[in-house]
This record gives structure tokens, sequence and C-alpha cells, in this order.
């Protein structure tokens, strides 16, 4: 990303942005090219310093820097993606929909004509997936650490409470990790290598 296409954004008068590190997956004819040596691939130093320049420029700007990937002006927060990072329990209706209820993840079919036949014979088709203890809390961990509002100690159960405390003693100690106002959150610095903090606390 390039000043201009910063400048280009901004001007636009949008709300909200979201930027994502380029992936190249499979199969994409952008992933064949890097294959054939056609496209140049940022390395982590790049990247990092698009990613600074970006949250500086947008900062400025006005926005809200509120979670890895993603800006707002105030009040303009995607409600939809922050119930994710919250853990916020939610209902999907319709061929493909996902739905999540604390405990488990459930997503329908997507074809269609299947689904709707399902329906009508009164056997919707659709795949589960249990979450164990572990999952839940690594999950916790993972999207509420992507937040500017970290995790707020005080809303967690105890045992949950003192084994975070526990495990992020050291990163507290070396700066991967800030604790204020009982909240544990990732300082703005190293953001950029957010995955490698909060993957140390996985269980």
């Amino acid at each position: 990303m390039q000043k201009y296409d910063l400048e280009a954004a901004v001007s636009l008068d949008v709300q909200h942005i979201s930027s994502y590190c380029l992936s190249y997956e499979k199969g994409t004819p952008i992933e064949k090219l890097r294959r054939q040596g056609r496209v140049a691939v940022a390395d982590d130093d790049t990247c990092a310093q698009m990613y600074t320049q970006m949250y500086c420029h947008l900062e400025d700007a006005g926005f809200e820097h509120y979670e890895i990937s993603n800006f707002a002006i105030p009040r303009y927060r995607s409600h939809h993606n922050s119930s994710y990072w919250s853990g916020t329990k939610y209902l999907g209706l319709g061929a493909g929909a996902h739905s999540y209820n604390g405990r488990s993840r459930q997503w329908n079919i997507q074809n269609l004509d299947l689904y709707m036949d399902g329906v009508e014979k009164g056997k919707t088709s659709y795949k589960i997936e249990h979450l164990t203890e572990r999952d839940r809390y690594n999950e916790m961990l993972m999207l509420r650490l992507r937040t500017s509002e970290g995790i707020d100690l005080s809303a967690l159960p105890a045992a949950e409470r003192d084994r975070i405390i526990s495990d992020s003693h050291r990163l507290v100690d070396s700066r991967g990790l800030v604790l204020e106002n009982g909240r544990l959150k990732i300082p703005q610095e190293r953001v950029f290598v957010s995955n490698d903090i909060i993957s140390a606390l996985f269980i």
C-alpha cells in the first residue's frame, strides 16, 4: 500500500476501512504468478513498514484502530464483526448459514435446492463442530487480543483469569502485552507480530 492509496481512500469520506496483508490462495491466478516468479512478494519488514504507515495515516485522519485489520471513524465500528471478536452467540438461517452457541459451531448445507428439500422434509442437512474447553479458551485469547480493548480480566471466570495472569506475566515484562485498568492488550507497536504473542498463550 502506497501513500497515495491511503490518501485516495480517506478522500472518499468512508467511515470504515479494513486492510489485510495479501495472501496467495492455492489455485488463484496470482498464486500461479508467484510460483512462476512473476510477482514480487513483499518481505516481513516491508509489510511492517506499510502497516505502520497505514496506521499513522489513518489515525491522523481521525480513524480508530479498533481491531488489527480494521479502522473506523468513531461510532462506525462494524457491529457484525465485533460480535465475533467478543464471542457473541449468533443464529444463522438459510443455505450455507453458520451458527454459534458458545460451545459449538453449526453450518447448513450450501446447496440451495438440497437445503430447501431438507426443510420440506423436516431433515435440514448441517454439520457441527463441538468445541473443547481448550478450543474455547484459545479462541477467546485469539479473538479478543486482536481488538484494541483486549481482554477484560474482571469479566472472566476465576480459573481463566488466573491462568491468563500467570501465563502472560513474562509477556507483560517484555512489553509484548500491557495490563491497563484490568485489561490485557497488545501494545500498538507490537500489533504486527500479534500472532506470535497470542500463540504463546495458547494451551
